[in-house]
């Protein structure tokens, strides 16, 4: 009879969600709210490293494009996601440990420039990787 054995992942993905609305014409370097109506942001229970960043708007860019970043602590990393002219989503990933953190490093995302054609709403997604996660 074959043996089984518990095995817990060794990393696990996870995905925080940050939201503005409205994201108002013009507006630059605006935080995003955790969630999309928190003002506390998620503190990171293991070390590991951000491996995605995805966008989503309610209305199409405007003229040039608009940019996202995620922030570690308070510390902008240098991600920049854009949206283009005319796009209402985005996204990119990052090698493992590209943007990596430290266990209670506090994530965060925000809107660093650019416009909307309308004052719309948008949701920005951070995928984490964490790292040695044991029961």
């Amino acid at each position: 009879m074959a043996e089984f054995q518990k095995i817990a992942p060794q990393y696990q993905l996870q995905r925080y969600s940050f939201g503005l609305a409205p994201l108002v014409d013009g507006q630059t370097d605006a935080a995003l709210t955790y969630d999309g109506v928190s003002t506390v942001k998620p503190v990171m229970p293991w070390a590991g490293s951000i491996v995605a960043i995805s966008a989503n708007a309610s209305a199409a860019a405007g003229a040039g494009a608009i940019s996202f970043d995620a922030l570690i602590g308070a510390t902008q990393q240098s991600i920049d996601l854009s949206l283009a002219t005319d796009a209402t989503t985005a996204y990119d990933t990052y090698r493992e440990g590209t943007y990596p953190f430290v266990a209670g490093s506090v994530l965060g995302a925000s809107y660093t420039s650019g416009t909307l054609t309308t004052n719309g709403n948008v949701s920005v997604d951070i995928w984490v990787l964490f790292q040695d996660v044991r029961p």
